[in-house]
């Protein structure tokens, strides 16, 4: 009797979950400004998602870096449910490309992701960054980053020698 209860009980909790996922409005027209990139991730996840959160860790506690995962893991499940009408300020990278480390059966082991690696001082800051619609193709590409050959004159005399004092 009680494993059809809880049987019962999931799917429905489920149907809640993804109702709440949907009516969720998200921007996805700019990426969020550098300054404060991450800042709102929590207030994106809904409170059901974030009671399941709550109750899958098991404990309940204020830790920081538990609230992270626990937001990371939401972003991913929001992610999935809706891939084009959501966008996650958090971004990961995990690849391992020796193919005989993990398991000896040359596998490749992978989490999609991307890491990014940005000075702060090269955005100025409260800049938001437009989304693409599409992704421009490797000709588009290859045009934005053509820069003028320039050749060196090799010098006969030392700069050195060039300074009058």
């Amino acid at each position: 009797m009680r494993k059809k209860k809880r049987e019962r009980i999931v799917p429905t909790a489920g149907v809640i979950l993804l109702e709440d996922m949907q009516l969720m409005a998200y921007d996805t027209t700019v990426f969020p400004p550098s300054d404060n990139f991450c800042s709102g991730a929590e207030e994106m996840v809904p409170q059901t998602l974030k009671a399941l959160m709550d109750s899958l860790s098991g404990k309940k506690r204020d830790d920081e870096k538990m609230r992270k995962k626990l937001t990371a893991i939401a972003h991913a499940i929001i992610s999935t449910i809706r891939p084009r009408s959501f966008l996650s300020p958090i971004l990961h990278d995990i690849a391992d490309f020796n193919v005989a480390t993990l398991d000896g059966l040359n596998t490749f082991h992978s989490m999609r992701g991307i890491k990014c690696i940005t000075p702060s001082f090269s955005l100025p800051p409260a800049l938001s960054i437009k989304r693409l619609k599409s992704v421009p193709t490797a000709e588009e590409i290859g045009k934005l980053g053509v820069l003028e050959l320039l050749t060196f004159e090799n010098v006969k005399k030392s700069t050195l020698q060039q300074i009058v004092v």
